[in-house]
């Protein structure tokens, strides 16, 4: 019994840990309140990290040669001292889309928003901050 109080206990302050990690890296962040677009090119690969306000929910690597879009209700940014590592943040509800490079035939619209349409993967979120970091 003693075995499993002490356990609870590790787990009940990790997830303490991990709320308090969460929430003071949202508040590093300057949040802007406006509808947002984001397109993702196929010429780098990306980690996209998807937070719940109880911490990480799914982490998705993204290769070489995927097209990557994010429609969100706001966006952020922090402060880094390498632009290339400058994580890309979402906050809210959103839409992720995923569509190979190759899928692109020839004569569709070069519109981003147009290509992101017919993706094959889409995955709707709710309050949520997901970000997109390029992967060296």
């Amino acid at each position: 019994m003693k075995i499993l109080l002490s356990a609870l206990m590790v787990v009940v302050a990790l997830a303490s840990v991990a709320q308090a990690a969460f929430m003071s890296s949202s508040e590093e962040i300057e949040w802007t309140q406006d509808h947002v677009e984001s397109y993702f090119g196929p010429h780098n690969a990306y980690r996209v990290t998807i937070e719940s306000d109880n911490g990480v929910v799914s982490v998705i690597d993204v290769p070489e040669g995927v097209l990557l879009s994010i429609v969100a209700s706001e966006y952020g940014a922090r402060e880094s001292g390498d632009s290339s590592q400058i994580p890309r943040l979402f906050r809210g509800d959103m839409t992720i889309r995923a569509r190979r490079n190759d899928e692109v035939r020839e004569g569709e619209s070069s519109m981003a928003s147009d290509l992101m349409a017919k993706a094959p993967l889409e995955v709707k979120l709710h309050g949520v901050v997901v970000s997109v970091e390029m992967v060296q």
